[in-house]
């Protein structure tokens, strides 16, 4: 049984899910499965990832669109990993992210596990440090007050799922946030300060460009967690 489950969610991301999957290929500690679920892309996606011949992946295909958060779930009930990460299959990793997330996780003794990391603006050809939680000494505070904890950057025991349950389907945005919110309410969090992993901004379709869906999840997410102080406003991750 691996020691880890990368689950990647992917639709239609042909053009980056290589550099991606480099990156997992690269990683200096090897103890992993990947688990990718297409949600019912129409692109070549599923040649670039035979392309790379990896023995640890394996591909699970949607029946049709469902959206990124039931594509995650789907991962999760595949996952054999004793920890479970996100990734999107636009973004991607450090060669030490696991070792140094794994290490770092026995260290502090925490079920939970985040780091920093870069902001690639592939437009601008601008890449700069995210600094989501340098300096931060009450992370559970600074969750309840903005998205500052990404998934591309979180590691946790499979065995929080059962505290937690699924990620909430109906969350149009801001999915990373709402889990976090869910998680931070059951277990700490310990943090990284290092930026170990590439958050992507680039021309192809998001949600994450939709400014009417960023808003509807932000009042989803603010409304299910009561934080009623909280105005949207653009930077929120």
């Amino acid at each position: 049984m691996p020691l880890v489950s990368i689950i990647i969610p992917t639709f239609n991301r042909e053009s980056t899910i290589l550099r991606t999957l480099r990156s997992l290929k690269n990683q200096n500690f090897k103890d992993f499965e990947i688990i990718i679920v297409d949600d019912y892309s129409s692109d070549n996606i599923f040649l670039k990832i035979e392309s790379l011949g990896l023995r640890n992946l394996s591909l699970i295909k949607m029946a049709d669109h469902k959206g990124a958060q039931v594509a995650r779930n789907v991962g999760v009930k595949s996952a054999r990993g004793e920890k479970i990460i996100f990734l999107d299959s636009d973004d991607w990793w450090e060669e030490g992210f696991l070792k140094l997330m794994l290490d770092n996780m026995t260290f502090t003794n925490k079920k939970a596990i985040c780091c920093d990391g870069y902001l690639v603006d592939e437009l601008s050809g601008v890449t700069k440090r995210l600094n989501l939680l340098s300096g931060v000494k009450d992370i559970k505070s600074a969750v309840f007050l903005r998205s500052c904890v990404m998934f591309q950057g979180l590691l946790i025991d499979r065995e929080c799922f059962e505290k937690t349950g699924p990620l909430d389907e109906n969350i149009v945005t801001f999915h990373n946030w709402d889990f976090v919110l869910n998680l931070i309410s059951h277990y700490e969090i310990a943090y990284l300060d290092k930026p170990l992993f590439h958050y992507v901004q680039h021309s192809l379709p998001s949600i994450t460009k939709n400014i009417a869906q960023r808003e509807m999840g932000f009042y989803q997410v603010t409304q299910k967690y009561g934080l009623k102080d909280i105005s949207y406003k653009e930077g929120h991750l």
